[in-house]
């Protein structure tokens, strides 16, 4: 696995379209799009991309903690809640799919 930085994922959507949008537009999408998350999220709302994931706050309650036996308390706060749909999982599956494959493969050699 190997982490793909935001030029690698401008160049894949610049494929993905042939090529028919410039790259600097493509980045300038993929900034406002960062950007519009977060407003969405600044303002408590919820963001759906269908059929992929959706994006919203969620509070997390006060929580009390021991650390090394000191009491700590963690107070209630907003956190983004990431949640994949099925292409997503999808994806996942064809991934772990490939991986015992590669597997079988390495042991039938």
């Amino acid at each position: 696995m190997r982490t793909i930085s935001r030029w690698e994922l401008i160049k894949m959507i610049s494929e993905k379209v042939d090529h028919e949008c410039p790259q600097w537009v493509i980045y300038y999408v993929v900034q406002a799009m960062g950007k519009c998350m977060e407003e969405i999220i600044r303002d408590g709302n919820k963001l759906v991309i269908k059929d992929t994931f959706s994006l919203k706050p969620v509070y997390k309650k006060e929580r009390k903690i021991s650390n090394f036996g000191n009491p700590i308390v963690i107070p209630g706060h907003y956190v983004p809640q990431f949640k994949v749909y099925h292409r997503l999982k999808d994806a996942c599956a064809e991934y772990e799919e490939s991986l015992k494959n590669d597997t079988e493969d390495e042991i039938d050699e």
